[in-house]
């Protein structure tokens, strides 16, 4: 837990204040969106996820994935992909069991 000094409020935040300490921020933020891709997430998922579970505010998220996205266009196109590839198996599996 870190104390965030430039907000004017010395309570306890549960990791470093993005003012006070962006690198550490990012990278934070940047690890965290690492996880969400073990998990399969697309990432509008993993923004949710962040929001609820570790309190980042989507917009963080949202410009540390365009980051990543940016440095690394072909690992992010593949992952896309085989994510959609997947879920349309899970759905066509899911629709052949309706009938």
């Amino acid at each position: 837990m870190a104390l965030c000094t430039i907000l004017g409020t010395t309570t306890v935040r549960p990791h470093r204040c993005p003012k006070c300490h962006p690198r550490s921020y990012v990278r934070l933020v940047q690890h965290l969106i690492e996880k969400c891709l073990l998990f399969r997430m697309n990432r509008d998922d993993c923004v949710k996820a962040l929001a609820k579970h570790a309190r980042i505010q989507p917009s963080i998220t949202v410009t540390v994935w365009k980051e990543l996205s940016k440095e690394n266009p072909s690992f992010f196109k593949a992952y896309l992909d085989n994510i959609s590839q997947k879920m349309e198996k899970q759905v066509e599996s899911g629709c052949s069991l309706m009938i």
